[in-house]
């Protein structure tokens, strides 16, 4: 309703007025080119946390913490925020690094915010945009309560680290999301 669309513009909001005080003080150790800055960016960003990702179901007290996220039974875009507060700083430990080297532009703030809500949307439809973004299908995958999704799609934004290493999975349809009876 209302509310998702308008608190997630203002988290938007709010991401990029606080990637723009912190580039204040960041020092850019880039190429010089804006675009193979921004592409090295996406390419870095992404891989580092498909790895943060997929360290977060597989390591046990981080998994504890991160299946807040996936305890939610409906995909839709506020269950980006259904995370434990003490994810926040492990995705800190991760981000933190990367923006004291690389900076983050104010445009990557609200692309990537607005590119998770729409992944957790639920959406239907079967799009797979050739292969190369994740999709809120995609993603669903992620989610999904079915033993052979488990492990699978942890990219956030490019499908290529599951291609590379060996996680990915294409399916379609509707199919529950929420944990295992296991988890």
């Amino acid at each position: 309703g209302p509310f998702v669309l308008f608190g997630s513009l203002g988290t938007v909001l709010a991401a990029a007025e606080y990637v723009d005080a912190v580039n204040a003080w960041t020092p850019r150790v880039l190429t010089g080119s804006d675009w193979a800055d921004a592409l090295l960016f996406v390419l870095t960003w992404d891989l580092v946390g498909y790895w943060s990702h997929r360290l977060s179901h597989a390591v046990p007290a981080l998994w504890w913490l991160h299946k807040w996220h996936h305890s939610g039974t409906v995909m839709w875009p506020v269950l980006l925020y259904r995370i434990h507060p003490a994810e926040i700083v492990q995705n800190l430990l991760w981000k933190a690094p990367l923006v004291a080297l690389l900076g983050v532009p104010v445009w990557w703030a609200v692309a990537w915010t607005a590119w998770e809500l729409w992944a957790h949307s639920g959406l239907p439809g079967n799009w797979s945009l050739g292969g190369v973004l994740v999709t809120p299908q995609y993603h669903r995958v992620h989610h999904s309560v079915l033993e052979h999704h488990h492990g699978k799609n942890y990219g956030a934004l490019l499908q290529v680290w599951d291609w590379l290493f060996d996680t990915r999975c294409d399916a379609v349809g509707d199919f529950p999301v929420g944990l295992h009876s296991a988890d």
